[in-house]
C-alpha cells in the first residue's frame, strides 16, 4: 500500500471508527417501568445507604429512603419527567452532563441505568 493511502486511512478512517465507538447506544424500553418494583431497588442498593442519601443529614440534602425518594427526586428537580438526558439523576449515574458520577464507587451496570432512563422517559410515574 502506498504511503499516501495509509495516511488517508489513518486520517479519515480512524476518526470515523472512533466516532462510531463513542456514539451512545440505543436504549430499548419495553413495557412500563415501575418506580416501586424497578427503581426503588436500585436506589436502596446504591443511593440510600449509610453515609449517602439517607438519614437526618443526607448528602446534597437529598433523602432517598423509600418513603421519601420519589417526592424528593421530583420536587428538587433531580428527575424531569419525560427527559432523562436533562435529569440530574440519570446524568449522575452515567457521569455525563458535567456532573460527578454517582454512586462514587463507579458507574452502575447498564441494565440498571437503562431502567432509570426508561422510567424517566415514560413519565417518571410514582407507580
Amino acid at each position: 500500500m502506498k504511503l499516501l493511502h495509509k495516511i488517508w486511512i489513518v486520517a479519515i478512517g480512524l476518526p470515523l471508527v472512533l466516532s462510531e465507538c463513542s456514539k451512545p447506544k440505543e436504549i430499548s424500553c419495553s413495557g412500563t417501568m415501575s418506580f416501586k418494583k424497578d427503581i426503588i431497588p436500585i436506589i436502596t442498593t446504591h443511593c440510600a445507604i449509610s453515609g449517602c442519601h439517607t438519614g437526618p443529614t443526607p448528602e446534597a440534602n437529598l433523602n432517598m429512603d423509600s418513603a421519601n425518594a420519589y417526592h424528593n427526586l421530583i420536587s428538587k428537580g433531580y428527575v424531569i419527567a419525560g427527559k432523562s438526558n436533562y435529569s440530574i439523576m440519570y446524568n449522575q449515574m452515567l457521569g455525563t452532563g458535567g456532573v460527578p458520577i454517582m454512586p462514587p464507587t463507579g458507574q452502575l451496570d447498564h441494565s440498571l441505568t437503562d431502567k432509570v432512563y426508561c422510567w424517566i422517559n415514560e413519565g417518571a410515574l410514582d407507580n
